[in-house]
């Protein structure tokens, strides 16, 4: 087999390892992803070639949505789990999506925005244990 061939059966299955770490439950051994290298490499080559993917991309994996963190919220909060709320809370994010003054503003921010928003709005008041999230520095 030559080398060129063997680096990217390598590659690929270092890419998948990383994929299904990011995105699966359950995740695959990694005895898994070397059978799909076939000969390409052992457990130790993936984790080498995983570094170097992850040096190339600078470590940059990936962005948090504002949606992630409200959900996060919604979860964490089991008073905030009121559904007028939280669907008013999405309507806004959708708002502040389009806006481009609030696009350098942290997703978690603009999640914590639309949430005291919804329930200012809906005339609710916000639970207390909230306020330790608006603690923010900006």
């Amino acid at each position: 087999m030559d080398t060129r061939r063997h680096k990217l059966q390598l590659l690929g299955a270092t890419c998948l390892h990383f994929a299904s770490k990011y995105e699966e439950v359950c995740l695959p051994h990694i005895i898994d992803f070397v059978y799909l290298a076939s000969s390409s490499g052992d457990a130790n080559g993936i984790m080498a070639m995983e570094r170097i993917v992850f040096q190339a991309v600078n470590f940059n994996m990936g962005f948090a949505y504002p949606i992630s963190f409200l959900r996060l919220y919604i979860h964490d909060f089991s008073s905030l789990s009121m559904a007028s709320v939280h669907n008013l809370s999405k309507c806004y994010l959708d708002l502040f999506m389009s806006i481009y003054e609030l696009a350098h503003k942290l997703p978690s921010v603009i999640a914590e925005v639309s949430l005291y928003l919804s329930y200012f709005v809906s005339g609710k008041k916000l639970p207390a244990e909230v306020y330790s999230l608006i603690a923010t520095s900006e």
